[in-house]
């Protein structure tokens, strides 16, 4: 959430634990998915991903669940 996020503004983030990724997806008025974002630099890098929460700044939270050595990681926008 924020304008921080530009075009990703309003997005739903959701994770794959079997497919270790992030998707974004656009929601239509109708409450169909219009697209879905997956970015690269989280696919497979971090391992399993559990849950996406966002911060009150506006960051994007995302817990890993690997077994071990799990991390939360801290997503913000890249300028």
């Amino acid at each position: 959430e924020g304008e921080q996020w530009g075009e990703r503004e309003g997005l739903l983030a959701i994770t794959a634990l079997r497919g270790a990724k992030l998707l974004l997806l656009s929601i239509g008025d109708d409450g169909s998915v219009d697209e879905v974002e997956i970015p690269q630099d989280l696919v497979d890098d971090f391992g399993r991903l559990r849950a996406a929460r966002t911060a009150p700044d506006g960051a994007l939270y995302v817990t890993t669940s690997n077994g071990e050595d799990d991390k939360v990681l801290r997503i913000t926008p890249t300028a």
